[in-house]
Order: C-alpha cells, then sequence, then structure tokens
C-alpha cells in the first residue's frame, strides 16, 4: 500500500510541476560599428526585465558584455566587442534574465 501510495504522490508531482525554459539568442548580427546585436527572447520574462549578455571568444574568454531590457519579450542587446573580432562568427554568446 505504501508503494502505491509513493508511486501516485511521484506521478501527481510530475504532472503537476511545469518545466521552465531559459530564454535564448535568436539572432546575432554586427553593425557598421565594431558593435555586437544579439536578440534574446524569453517567453517567461515580464517587460521590462534586465537582460544582459557576455561575448566569449574561441576560448571561453569574455571579450564584451551589456544589459538590454526586455520589451514584448524580446530585448536586443548592444555589445561593443574588440575590433579584431568584428565580423567573426566564431564567438559564443550567452545572455540571462538578472531581475
Amino acid at each position: 500500500m505504501k508503494k502505491i501510495t509513493l508511486i501516485s504522490s511521484l506521478i501527481l508531482l510530475m504532472i503537476s510541476v511545469k518545466p521552465t525554459f531559459a530564454g535564448e539568442v535568436t539572432d546575432m548580427e554586427f553593425n557598421i560599428i565594431d558593435y555586437l546585436s544579439v536578440t534574446y527572447y524569453d517567453g517567461k520574462g515580464s517587460t521590462y526585465d534586465r537582460i544582459g549578455c557576455t561575448v566569449f571568444n574561441s576560448q571561453g574568454k569574455p571579450i564584451g558584455g551589456d544589459t538590454g531590457m526586455l520589451k514584448a519579450k524580446i530585448a536586443v542587446v548592444t555589445i561593443k566587442v574588440p575590433k579584431k573580432y568584428v565580423g567573426k562568427w566564431n564567438l559564443k554568446v550567452t545572455c540571462e534574465n538578472e531581475s
């Protein structure tokens, strides 16, 4: 009987807990100067949440970062990167909701 109760409890817990998903970087592009424009989507975020993004080079070292505000679940964060990285696409960008 205890085994059935335990299994039932676990099943109910799995049904009632909703998964949470982090936001995602949906686009990146360089503008005419040495800035990388990062578009970030956060379906769970609220308007005016602060989004922080960091750019890493191919060795995994941070080379730039900035923040932007979430509006309509989208944030566009403009990050100044060193000139030697402009136009390179082997950069990794991570973003997170800082609110």
